[in-house]
């Protein structure tokens, strides 16, 4: 089974071109929910990350309170590596019973959609590095938009992901998403067709 492994900074698009590969009904696991996942209530991750961060980061429900541990580990560089050291296999961990699956279920290609694959040093996990490429201005530009945030915490959080530029020497495929919405569609479809014994039609 080939695996594509698709990430991108924020704002880039990259949510995007995923749904585009569940419309073409090619399985796509997707990082952010298994992050989630992994710290459901009562989980053993939830309890080492409570333990190292203070009871604080929980709800009284028992839920993880994400802009708490957010505040916490974003102006620490050494906590947010030890975030990293306690959710990065826990979450692989995850992945890798999704690609079970989908290799059980016969497919034939899988899509991990991860926007710190890079960062999580996951790029030799894959088959091939897809990365969603948009200038610096245009990620800020975009996300100051869509999620109403002022560029001093778009940056903020930027600091925390490899620049760019520097993910696409990782790249074995760019995406070009500074242009319409059916010219990157249309890059992704002639990647596709490269590697892919299905014929893809927009």
């Amino acid at each position: 089974m080939f695996i594509i492994g698709l990430t991108g900074g924020i704002g880039s698009g990259k949510s995007t071109i995923a749904s585009w590969f569940r419309e073409w009904h090619i399985p796509v696991i997707d990082g952010d929910k298994l992050a989630r996942e992994a710290v459901n209530p009562g989980s053993p991750v939830l309890s080492i990350l409570a333990d190292a961060f203070g009871k604080e980061i929980l709800s009284e429900e028992g839920t993880l309170k994400r802009r708490q541990l957010g505040q916490i580990v974003f102006q620490d560089k050494a906590k947010l590596s030890r975030l990293n050291q306690i959710m990065h296999p826990a979450i692989w961990h995850l992945v890798e019973s999704r690609l079970k699956a989908c290799k059980d279920a016969g497919e034939k290609m899988a899509v991990l959609d991860m926007p710190l694959l890079i960062e999580a040093g996951w790029q030799s996990r894959v088959d091939s590095v897809w990365v969603v490429y948009v200038s610096t201005e245009v990620q800020i530009s975009r996300v100051m938009k869509r999620d109403g945030l002022k560029r001093s915490q778009v940056m903020a959080i930027m600091q925390n992901q490899i620049p760019v530029e520097e993910k696409l020497s990782y790249a074995d495929v760019i995406i070009n998403n500074e242009g319409s919405e059916e010219n990157t569609r249309r890059q992704v479809l002639q990647e596709l067709s490269k590697i892919s014994e299905f014929t893809w039609q927009k």
